[in-house]
């Protein structure tokens, strides 16, 4: 019996946008689901990803950095999903807030 954890990185160029990101992320994950069929899943998501970060190279919004969560979710395997990275004090907590919120299946607001 094997006993491994495995991980992707893909390397994806500067100011990438949500749209662009997507057709990238899906295709990828759906494969990844395919191949290795995991009993569980560990997600962590990089809030340095989001348009605005200090470090961060990327321009996603807080709906498309959530409808990564979203797809992944729907695979309906057991799921954690860790934060990280993300250091702008105003995007932060917003996105993990929100995608939180999408996880418990309860859809805030935009403005909450």
């Amino acid at each position: 019996m094997t006993n491994g954890s495995y991980s992707a990185n893909i390397p994806l160029k500067d100011g990438i946008s949500d749209e662009s990101y997507a057709s990238v992320f899906r295709p990828i994950i759906s494969s990844i689901m395919q191949f290795y069929n995991p009993s569980a899943i560990v997600l962590q998501c990089g809030a340095d990803s989001l348009a605005g970060d200090r470090l961060g190279v990327f321009n996603l919004s807080s709906k498309g950095h959530a409808a990564c969560i979203e797809f992944v979710k729907s695979f309906n395997r057991p799921l954690i999903v860790l934060g990280g990275g993300g250091y702008s004090i105003r995007n932060v907590p917003r996105a993990w807030c929100y995608e939180t919120s999408l996880l418990l299946n309860h859809e805030l607001s935009e403005g909450a």
